[in-house]
């Protein structure tokens, strides 16, 4: 798991922030960082795959369909944090999450009719 993290934050840092596969990158960062905590019970690791679930979100245009994935992971990923600390916020923002990524999906297939 270690060698993953290395080897994608290698890749990261050689991604222009305008290329398309920048906010992919970030997200498998971050999916890797996550099942890193699940392993170790790291914290310091679960905060980090939040930050790169939140930038790979940043990353991404609104419109864009794999921006539901992000909302998706990122909204597991508050979860997670909720279940770890209790703050209800960070449950407040998984909800809210999953309920943007349903509205985008249902807006997806809506446009493609």
């Amino acid at each position: 798991m270690d060698a993953a993290i290395a080897r994608t934050e290698e890749a990261l840092q050689a991604t222009p922030e305008d290329h398309p596969d920048l906010a992919w990158r970030l997200n498998q960062l971050g999916i890797h960082l996550s099942s890193r905590y699940e392993r170790t019970g790291n914290f310091r690791d679960l905060e980090a795959a939040i930050a790169r679930a939140e930038a790979a979100l940043e990353a991404t245009p609104e419109d864009d369909p794999g921006r539901a994935s992000w909302l998706n992971n990122l909204g597991n990923l508050l979860c997670t944090r909720y279940e770890r600390t209790g703050n209800l916020q960070d449950l407040e923002a998984a909800i809210a999450k999953q309920l943007w990524r349903q509205h985008q999906r249902t807006t997806l297939i809506e446009q493609r009719g």
